[in-house]
């Protein structure tokens, strides 16, 4: 019963005349529909990469970001390709963030790697062949004392002009020693179920817009608090929380100034062995003055 009403939910946003010949003709977008039904995640996630390799409309976009969303609801999205990756890639992440300061709205991606082979580049292209921005970074992200005898962590940081729109993504890693790994990637149409707004001068709120996927990891809810020196903002406190959100800030004794305070709320899935994420922080100016009571940190 489940099943089919997810099926009817999906053809409910397909176009009038795809949904009225759905069974009348096989269609890569049927068939995609069939593999959801019997929970054949990884064959429907490979013929909607081969339909958008294809067809970039509107409407075939829309139609598979629907049936994307909907697998989640099996395993977060942890079954969508069986392939592993390579014995000397550790973990791979792909994380949007769009930052919200008073006046302004900016977007980033980061792309984290964590090798145990030297890597030479990491590159996310929109499909076909296509640069997402023409303003990125590629580095290494270990501080010395942290890093690994067995394994380097590296981020390539994309500074993007505008949200990462959806749709059919290849991501490359390649090492210095011109070993690679590849792999096709569905950026979804991100649809918040949890926002953070703020409140007042410390203090925000969590707007619970629909209920979380229970295959997936809480979100979490990170808390920082910069300060500006020697040309960049450094952080002087943090906490990061996977539940029992606080809403404002916890005491702490810092020396009067003005400084930047930070919420990121991070949400989590799966495509196969790499992890989807997407973060939204507000930032705002933080003014300690010297008559404000202030306790110790905990």
């Amino acid at each position: 019963m489940i099943r089919s009403l997810i099926l009817i939910g999906a053809l409910i946003t397909a176009p009038i005349s795809q949904a009225n010949n759905w069974f009348e003709e096989t269609t890569p977008l049927s068939q995609a529909h069939q593999h959801l039904l019997k929970g054949s995640l990884p064959e429907m996630y490979a013929v909607m990469v081969e339909v958008l390799q294809r067809n970039q409309s509107p409407a075939t976009k829309e139609h598979i970001n629907d049936l994307l969303v909907q697998s989640f609801d099996a395993d977060c999205g942890q079954s969508l390709q069986n392939d592993p990756l390579p014995n000397w890639l550790r973990n791979v992440s792909i994380k949007r963030t769009s930052i919200q300061s008073p006046g302004r709205e900016s977007y980033r991606l980061f792309v984290d790697v964590a090798s145990t082979q030297p890597l030479k580049d990491i590159s996310l292209e929109r499909w076909i062949n296509s640069n997402i921005a023409a303003d990125t970074a590629f580095n290494e992200i270990n501080d010395k004392k942290q890093r690994s005898a067995q394994t380097v962590d590296y981020r390539k940081t994309y500074n993007l002009n505008s949200r990462l729109p959806m749709g059919l993504y290849h991501l490359n890693v390649l090492t210095k020693d011109n070993q690679s790994y590849s792999t096709w990637v569905i950026i979804e149409e991100y649809k918040a179920k949890q926002i953070v707004r703020w409140s007042a001068k410390d203090q925000w709120s969590i707007e619970k817009n629909e209920l979380l996927n229970k295959f997936c990891p809480l979100p979490k809810l990170s808390v920082r608090v910069y300060n500006y020196q020697e040309d960049q903002y450094k952080e002087i406190w943090g906490r990061t929380y996977q539940a029992n959100y606080p809403t404002k800030l916890d005491k702490m004794s810092i020396p009067p100034d003005r400084y930047v305070l930070s919420v990121a709320l991070d949400s989590q899935r799966w495509q196969g062995p790499i992890m989807i994420e997407q973060s939204q922080i507000i930032t705002k100016t933080y003014d300690v003055s010297s008559d404000e009571e202030q306790i110790e940190e905990e």
